[in-house]
């Protein structure tokens, strides 16, 4: 099976198998290979021979004069043909035929990397011939003969499309040789057990998924855990088979509009066995048994990192941020590298003088891995190392010839003038003068000369952090020094560089001064994919490598980012063109509305429907021009009821009428269909919650936070919904999530705040005011939540006793200026606090844990059981409290004092601060703040009005224990004309009150220490 090696390894690195086989070997290897594409060639014929082709002609001669009540498509009858030879071949493969299993296998890569080719790494040459047709015979003659400015629809091509869609979602636009893709997961996933939509399940699914759907909102939660079950492992000792069955699974979810269930699990279950097949060749002895010395460890090493990262991709896709890390740990294991980020003092622009400190991603060393053997590709690097012979796989970046393509007329007389350097330069690392604005410059030493396979990995870090990070401005600048690691690489592979330069072009795209090169570095992705079919480029075994192990978008969704920076450039033009060729008929529709050609937009939408007119995007397009509702319900029949697309459309054109049960059953009707669509399940929750479903909307958001775990909105629901339940510990989980991915919410930090409260975590509660304080610059002030952390650290305060006070007033001694330190302290506390979040709540399929009590409260310093970690006991017990009560009031006395230097703060608040700074110990300050509450309080009416009596009350008697905890006869005088002072102006309307009463034995109280300080003072010797 040394064959199937080469292949894998050649998709890896270009003729990467060569210098890791014996000649011998290599020899058997290439007689394999080519009786296998003899055999594919065979099997994917139209004519079908051998078993298969009575089959295929019985549907051709259907599609001409069979009943008339169900026609067949060409491709139609092809691929039941296909079918039915792929089931041949695995049945003689039983009976000990092994050629006949490498055939399918064959036919299944062959179509799969030309399906790749067409669609991701080019050249791009004009259209094949359709599988179900010969070259060269008069039906591809004359499709290829359309004169041009006219479109063909084809019946064929429609079905192929219709097979291709899954759980509801179209395909992402139009795509070049769909039927590759189509035969390849016939011939590689299907064997397996792991149809997705193909053949009769396709019909199964439709007949019963659309007319019921408009049920139960659990359908859609419910069809991904019976998808889940489904998808039990591909049967051992199949080789690498699952493995490319996994690629065929990957590219087909990119191939559509919207996340599958049902490709999801399929995908994960080829996925797990790929993984499994690849680490076991490690101990296997069978491996590559004649290839050179060390060479089969470094090729068994280089296909496990290899999974590991596809792996680690697949579960990106789909959100698994947990899963993808574990994979990535593993593949950088199996390289025997370890990848940090550091700092290290560099120059971004051209005229900068001072150098600053910038984050450089750097590989090291860690283990006999394949990566840590040499500088050269992963594939080739260790095993010629150790042969002490053949060339080095990757190829210098030169060659690739990255930047050779040209630009459209448009963008013609635009430039790079920005300055700014496409990578820092780091100091000592490049000469003076040797560095230009847009050229990648000298790489620091530690991260130059990584192989392929370590470059794939500092790309699949770099979707990691996008995929675990909200998306705010910081997200790109992390991701940023690992795509700079791998452009300043002298070697490297077509599909790296153009992953590293698509993903630094996102970056500069949203900045003013680099955003006409990010336009230009769009412009050349997109001429460097398509180019080579004049015989310029590498060809498409060089740009094969590494191609399935990097995220790199389909030629449709790369034209589409183009056309999206087009407009926000102020280009429409070719945007309008590239929407139109790709049949993006939303985009389309969005670029003539805002150039106000609503027409332009109709007649568009009218000529395709006369072409396709069960076309249900169309007819969804133009619901959306026109505003009329009944084009969904056209489209969702249509569609043969399976139009997720047309549900979600119709539910959004319930919500503008606000009726929300309508809008709540087709969302429902989506969702059964499509249950991997976030947006949808937001939707959802938003309408329960108006029509008073409060549980049904908690179980939506639950749903979505599953789905996207940086989604900061729908935590934030949850929050607010587990609040209203009355769920404290519940809600202040969700909500720590929610500030967490929406950090300049000040409405997020006031719930944090609340559940933290009642919760009975005041240090967080604190934390939470004080940023709604800072977000809203003081326009904001919770003075109840104020009042609740005050009052929750006076109980705390006293159930720890007077030592614990003693601990707080020593530790915040002389506060008074020291507000900035307070704020720095609260700040490290929280950036601590967020690490430990981020380990703690990475994996979407953990995240239903964070309604667990189980899990240790944000920010909190005690370990919980559930972490193993022993309870502390005795003096340490009674030290860790005093210590987090002590954190606590120092957060609170932040807050405090940031609250009363904000505009308009009213007088309650001086009063919360005299009772902090009596918590903390520092009695002339306590009473300094409760004195300017009393006389803030002195204004109001509270002679005749209770609330304001009520309040100046309060404030009087704790001025008053101020005063007398003091003691000296000067502050218990003032004490004394104060409390007689407001008695005396609340006798009429208040005397018989309970409050007055306190009042009078208050002062009773104040008259006896006045007395007895007097008299200590008057026996005072001299």
């Amino acid at each position: 099976m040394e064959w199937q090696f080469c292949d894998l390894l050649d998709s890896l690195a270009a003729n990467g198998s060569g210098a890791l086989l014996a000649p011998a070997a290599a020899a058997a290897a290439a007689a394999d290979r080519a009786a296998a594409a003899a055999a594919a060639a065979q099997l994917l014929s139209p004519s079908g021979g051998g078993g298969g082709g009575g089959g295929a002609a019985a549907s051709d001669g259907t599609a001409d004069g069979g009943a008339a009540e169900t026609m067949t498509t060409a491709a139609e009858a092809y691929f039941g043909g296909l079918r039915a030879r792929v089931a041949s071949a695995l049945a003689a493969a039983a009976a000990g035929d092994a050629a006949a299993v490498r055939g399918v296998l064959a036919a299944g890569i062959e179509c799969l990397c030309a399906f790749l080719q067409h669609n991701v790494t080019g050249p791009m040459q004009p259209p094949a011939a359709p599988l179900w047709r010969r070259a060269g015979d008069a039906a591809t003659v004359a499709a290829a003969a359309v004169a041009p400015g006219r479109e063909r629809v084809d019946p064929d091509e429609r079905w192929v499309a219709s097979e291709l869609e899954v759980d509801g979602e179209d395909l992402v636009g139009r795509l070049s040789a769909a039927d590759r893709l189509l035969a390849a997961l016939v011939c590689l996933a299907e064997p397996l057990g792991l149809a997705t939509a193909a053949g009769p399940k396709r019909d199964d699914s439709g007949g019963s998924g659309g007319g019921e759907a408009d049920g139960e909102a659990g359908t859609g939660a419910a069809r991904l855990e019976e998808a889940e079950r489904a998808a039990a492992p591909p049967p051992a000792g199949l080789g690498a088979w699952p493995w490319w069955a996994a690629r065929a699974l990957l590219l087909q979810q990119q191939a559509l509009s919207g996340r599958s269930a049902t490709v999801r699990s399929a995908l994960l279950a080829a996925t797990r066995a790929a993984v499994a097949w690849a680490q076991s060749l490690a101990s296997s002895p069978a491996f590559a048994p004649h290839a050179a010395p060390g060479a089969a460890a470094a090729a068994a090493a280089l296909l496990a990192a290899a999974a590991h990262l596809e792996a680690a991709r697949a579960r990106q896709t789909y959100g698994d941020v947990s899963d993808s890390k574990r994979h990535l740990d593993e593949a950088a294991r199996a390289l025997g590298v370890e990848v940090s980020v550091t700092g290290a003092l560099g120059r971004r622009t051209a005229h900068q003088v001072d150098p600053k400190a910038q984050l450089v991603a750097s590989l090291s060393a860690v283990g006999g891995g394949a990566g840590g053997a040499a500088g050269s590709a992963a594939a080739g690097g260790a095993g010629t190392a150790a042969a002490g012979a053949g060339p080095e796989l990757d190829v210098p970046v030169s060659k690739l010839q990255l930047d050779d393509g040209g630009v459209d007329k448009e963008m013609e007389g635009l430039e790079d003038d920005s300055g700014v350097f496409a990578a820092p330069v780091i100091e000592g690392a490049a000469p003076p003068g040797a560095a230009q604005p847009g050229a990648p410059p000298r790489a620091p030493p530690r991260a130059r000369g990584a192989s392929g396979a370590e470059q794939a990995l500092l790309l699949g870090w770099a979707a990691q952090v996008r995929r675990a990070t909200s998306a705010d401005e910081l997200q790109q600048w992390e991701m940023a020094p690992y795509i700079e690691a791998v452009l300043v690489q002298p070697r490297s592979q077509w599909a790296l560089q153009q992953a590293a330069r698509l993903l630094k072009a996102r970056h500069e795209r949203t900045r003013g001064r680099t955003r006409e090169r990010a336009l230009l570095a769009l412009e050349r992705l997109c001429a460097a994919a398509a180019g080579g079919a004049g015989g310029g480029g590498p060809g498409a075994d060089v740009r094969r490598a590494w191609a399935f192990g990097v995220a790199f978008p389909l030629w449709p969704l790369l034209r589409k980012e183009l056309a999206e920076l087009h407009i926000a450039m102020g280009f429409p033009g070719p945007a309008l063109s590239i929407y139109e060729d790709l049949h993006m008929w939303d985009q389309l529709i969005v670029c003539y509305q805002l150039l106000g050609k609503k027409a332009a937009a109709l007649d568009a939408i009218h000529a395709r429907l006369e072409a396709t007119p069960d076309d249900a995007k169309l007819w969804c397009a133009l619901g959306d021009v026109t505003g009329d509702a009944s084009h969904y319900e056209t489209a969702w029949l249509r569609s043969g009821r399976r139009s997720a697309r047309a549900r979600r459309s119709a539910a959004r054109a319930a919500l503008k009428q606000k009726d929300w049960p309508a809008a709540a059953a087709h969302f429902e009707a989506a969702l059964a269909l499509s249950p991997l669509h976030p947006d949808c399940w937001f939707s959802l929750g938003y309408c329960y919650l108006r029509t008073e479903r409060q549980d049904k909307a908690r179980q939506a958001f639950t749903k979505l936070t599953q789905l996207e775990p940086d989604h900061g909105e729908g935590w934030a629901n949850l929050a607010a919904l587990w609040l209203q339940a009355g769920q404290w510990a519940q809600a202040l989980n969700a909500s720590s999530q929610a500030v967490r991915h929406k950090r300049e919410s000040w409405q997020a930090w006031e719930n944090y705040a609340h559940a933290a409260l009642r919760a009975g975590a005041p240090l967080q509660a604190a934390r939470g005011v004080g940023m709604v304080l800072q977000l809203s610059e003081g326009h904001r002030l919770p003075v109840t939540l104020l009042a609740g952390v005050v009052e929750a650290l006076e109980q705390e305060g006293a159930r720890l006793g007077p030592d614990g006070g003693g601990a707080n007033g020593a530790a915040h001694g002389s506060t008074g200026g020291s507000q900035a330190a307070d704020q720095q302290e609260q700040q490290q506390q929280e950036q601590q606090e967020a690490e430990e979040e981020e380990e703690a709540m990475e994996a979407p399929d953990e995240l239903l844990g964070l309604l667990s009590l189980s899990q240790s409260l944000p920010g909190s310093e005690t370990p919980s059981a559930a972490d193993g970690a022993p309870a502390l006991a005795g003096d340490a017990a009674a030290a860790a409290a005093t210590h987090a009560h002590a954190q606590a009031v120092a957060a609170a006395g932040a807050a405090l004092k940031a609250a009363t230097a904000a505009p308009g703060a009213p007088a309650e608040v001086w009063g919360l601060l005299g009772r902090w700074y009596a918590l903390a110990g520092e009695a002339v300050s306590a009473k300094e703040a409760l004195l300017k509450h009393v006389r803030a309080l002195q204004g109001s009416s509270f002679a005749r009005d209770r609330p304001a009596f009520e309040a100046m009350a309060g404030a009087s008697l704790r001025l008053a224990d101020a005063y007398a905890r003091l003691g000296a006869p000067r502050e218990l005088a003032a004490a004394r004309m104060h409390l007689r002072g407001v008695l005396r102006q609340s006798e009429a309307e208040f005397g018989g009150a309970e409050l007055h009463a306190q009042l009078a034995a208050k002062l009773a109280e104040v008259e006896a220490a006045e007395a007895a300080a007097k008299a200590a003072a008057l026996g005072a010797p001299a």
